[in-house]
């Protein structure tokens, strides 16, 4: 836990956004994880003097204040099953003494966000990076697969129409209710879990 000391000094440096990695046996004992959903499972969680970046199997979760020494906090969330993440990237830190940090950067919900991780971290951001690039490889997978059963379903919906066998046609628009059921579990999870446990244990 940063002192309000320390908060103020990571002000004046300017290293106040430079997150630590913080290991996921200890992400309960931190209070932004108050805002986890019952049986939300974090994955990521960065954490600096002034702000927090959580990735959870289900969101990307932010809790920023204005200044490092501040104690007022706004959160924000974006869920995975609405806006996947896109334009996963990674800039390692350089060698000069000015340079404390490695920024983790992706786009979600049509914004950029960029998190400044201090340099010791570099390995840990690094598997953070090839964890979301798995995931968003997974979501745009999803996405293609979706677009491809709605091409799908139409052409099918335009044969049911056509066809003069009512109960034929009942029969097979119940089957393509239940398909599209099945296929929405599978295309929109709730839950990336099974993606990211795949490098964050």
């Amino acid at each position: 836990m940063f002192s309000v000391g320390t908060k103020i000094g990571a002000s004046i440096t300017g290293t106040a956004d430079n997150c630590e990695c913080i290991p996921r046996e200890q992400i309960n004992q931190q209070f932004s994880s108050k805002f986890l959903l019952d049986g939300e499972i974090p994955f990521i969680f960065l954490k600096s003097s002034k702000e927090d970046h959580i990735i959870t199997d289900r969101a990307y979760i932010a809790v920023r204040g204005e200044t490092a020494g501040g104690m007022k906090r706004i959160t924000y969330r974006v869920d995975f099953q609405g806006y996947p993440l896109s334009n996963v990237m990674f800039e390692s830190g350089g060698m000069g003494l000015t340079d404390q940090d490695c920024e983790l950067k992706f786009t979600i919900a049509n914004q950029n966000v960029s998190i400044d991780i201090r340099k010791s971290d570099q390995e840990t951001g690094i598997l953070y990076y090839r964890a979301l690039t798995a995931l968003a490889i997974a979501q745009a997978r999803q996405i293609q697969s979706r677009q491809f059963y709605v091409q799908s379903s139409e052409k099918s919906m335009i044969q049911i129409a056509a066809t003069s066998d009512a109960n034929a046609a009942q029969n097979r628009a119940a089957q393509n209710i239940s398909l599209a059921a099945t296929l929405l579990e599978q295309l929109s999870p709730v839950s990336y879990a099974s993606v990211l446990q795949t490098y964050i244990y």
